[in-house]
């Protein structure tokens, strides 16, 4: 990873300190047990064609659950969610997860380190053939999914996520509760839409649900491309994952991450809807900075200088393009869920077109 490419702020976000006293370093020597899962799903396993899957950064779809954390990694990792359990937001109104937790990396010092893991980044990259690196919107690293207070709900609905590559590690034994398993679907994410927005449902015999034989285990996955969901708890319990997401270095392709709106609300400073919406544009405006900058970068790079006035406007739009969303997005200031998944489905729809 080059030193451009780790945006992690030098100072915390107004809001947010670490609050986790006594809390271990972290140390991939002790605290990692990385194995290699025991399957791979390519993308053009679950039905992308070339076309499509050369439009990712990855051909990759996503792997069986295998052993991240080492005993000791379990360990530490539970006791900094039972501390945390403070900072816990319980959504409503129809949200698609009932009960999470961002901005992890900025209250506990152990996460931030595990989830900048040059180790796991260097492993994750090998698995899916690209250069990753941890994502460089800061509440994308580390965010925290748990169990809804209500039975009739699922952890987590059916969906792709807004992000590029990033892997779900169970913090609690998903054996010792009933439900709640991480699944994924066998097809593309336009299918899986198609068939959610049809009423029909994702069929069962379409569905993957990894074995996590325990705490401590991860799916890695492309999910953007990965349709997936946590399942409805058949019974109440403790349910906790950890999701770190990821971006490549591959910028030649669309830029998979969506920036779904998160509409400014009043509230105090220390409230966690609050500081998360606060921070909201200017984490995408340094993420779209990033990629443009490597944009650039491969301009210079590679630019013929007997390059067309045409082949020259291709070029400049493709580092420009995103930039542009963003600047319109904002003077458009906040849009409704309604609105905003049109303009995710029009981008979707640029994606592989």
């Amino acid at each position: 990873m080059l030193p451009e490419d780790n945006i992690y702020p030098a100072s915390l976000p107004e809001g947010y300190e670490f609050v986790i006293e006594d809390e271990p370093e972290f140390d991939p020597a002790i605290h990692l047990q990385l194995e290699r899962p025991d399957r791979i799903w390519m993308l053009s396993d679950l039905g992308y064609d070339e076309k499509v899957i050369s439009r990712f950064a990855s051909p990759v779809a996503a792997t069986s659950a295998a052993r991240l954390l080492s005993d000791e990694g379990i360990a530490v990792m539970a006791d900094i969610t039972r501390k945390l359990h403070p900072f816990i937001r319980h959504n409503t109104h129809g949200a698609r997860v009932p009960a999470t937790l961002r901005g992890t990396t900025h209250r506990s010092r152990f996460v931030r380190d595990l989830c900048l893991s040059p180790e796991i980044t260097e492993f994750f990259s090998e698995m899916f053939h690209t250069q990753l690196v941890p994502h460089t919107i800061t509440h994308q690293q580390g965010h925290m999914n748990f169990q809804p207070k209500e039975l009739r709900k699922e952890v987590d609905t059916w969906h792709h996520d807004a992000t590029a590559f990033d892997w779900v590690l169970m913090v609690h034994d998903p054996n010792k509760i009933r439900g709640g398993r991480f699944q994924i679907f066998d097809g593309t994410r336009e299918e899986g839409w198609k068939l959610m927005r049809s009423g029909a449902g994702i069929p069962e015999d379409r569905i993957i649900t990894p074995d996590f034989a325990g705490p401590g285990y991860a799916c890695y996955m492309q999910g953007s491309a990965v349709f997936h969901r946590a399942s409805r708890l058949e019974e109440l319990g403790e349910r906790a994952s950890l999701v770190q997401s990821y971006v490549s270095t591959n910028v030649k392709v669309p830029d998979p991450n969506w920036f779904d709106w998160i509409r400014p609300t009043e509230g105090s400073i220390n409230d966690v809807n609050y500081i998360e919406q606060a921070c909201a544009p200017a984490e995408w405006a340094r993420h779209r900075a990033w990629v443009a900058k490597r944009r650039l970068q491969e301009l210079m790079d590679e630019l013929p200088l007997n390059a067309t006035a045409q082949e020259v406007l291709h070029a400049m739009e493709h580092v420009t393009n995103d930039l542009n969303d963003l600047n319109d997005l904002l003077r458009r200031g906040p849009v409704s869920h309604e609105e905003s998944q049109v303009n995710r489905d029009l981008v979707d729809a640029r994606h592989i077109s």
